[in-house]
């Protein structure tokens, strides 16, 4: 029996429903990035906020508190042993109340930053308060620091003024206690990649001035976030026509609020 094959109208139904599914999964994948992008805006506003109240209530940074021990109870009695052990309760340490939260090798101020914002009730999720297993600024989000709705970025704290705290990439760039919002590279800070520039573009635009060198709402490094990489060049432009995830994002806590 001889077999009849496909005429050229069925194959051309058949290119279309195949054409149709694919740009419904396509459509509805850029849905979700969308999603997940305004959802990482919010969670920066949100814990923005938080470090401000945080401040207005006790008068104090988070992680750099010095009496955060007398409000939460003490973890460990020596502070070098206490800034190294894992907390599973509201116990806590102490930071040193210079007004930085420092990375620097030790202090672990930004990862008991996060515990100490849970503690007084400002964020949700329970945090380790130390670095990971990896290194002195090992990010384990979820459990030292806060995992974004944008996977698989997160967010950190840190002092951009303080020498332990400056991106190495920024010669230069100060912009004092900040988020950070991307992913991590070796173990270490949260300065991989997480947005293409249309959408660190739009993050800073929304809250800031849209300019990537400028305000408090700082974007990428790189030439391919950025039309240059210096970090003096306060006209630079984010490169917009590029689709390639090549930014992060630092935002300074006076613009959380919209």
């Amino acid at each position: 029996m001889m077999q009849r094959g496909f005429t050229l109208v069925e194959l051309a139904i058949v290119l279309v429903i195949v054409g149709t599914l694919t740009g419904g999964i396509m459509i509805g994948q850029s849905l979700v990035r969308s999603a997940g992008v305004r959802g990482a805006l919010a969670e920066a506003q949100l814990y923005g906020n938080a470090v401000i109240a945080f401040q207005e209530k006790y008068n104090a940074l988070p992680g750099d508190m010095p009496d955060a021990t007398d409000y939460w109870g003490v973890l460990h009695a020596t502070p070098a042993t206490c800034r190294t052990t894992v907390s599973s309760t509201s116990a806590t340490c102490n930071g040193n109340g210079d007004g930085s939260i420092a990375d620097q090798t030790g202090s672990n101020e930004p990862f008991r930053a996060w515990q100490h914002l849970s503690n007084a009730g400002l964020i949700e999720g329970v945090y380790e308060g130390t670095t990971g297993s990896v290194g002195a600024v090992d990010y384990d989000l979820g459990r030292n620091a806060p995992a974004s709705k944008l996977s698989p970025a997160g967010f950190g704290l840190s002092d951009f003024n303080n020498s332990g705290g400056t991106v190495a990439s920024w010669p230069g760039m100060k912009l004092g206690n900040a988020l950070w919002l991307g992913t991590e590279e070796d173990n270490s800070y949260l300065d991989g990649v997480a947005l293409t520039p249309s959408e660190a573009s739009m993050m800073d635009t929304k809250i800031d001035d849209g300019m990537p060198r400028l305000g408090a709402v700082l974007g990428g490094y790189n030439s391919t976030c950025t039309d240059t990489s210096t970090a003096t060049t306060t006209t630079a432009q984010y490169k917009t026509d590029s689709n390639a995830k090549a930014c992060f994002m630092l935002f300074g806590f006076q613009q959380a609020v919209p």
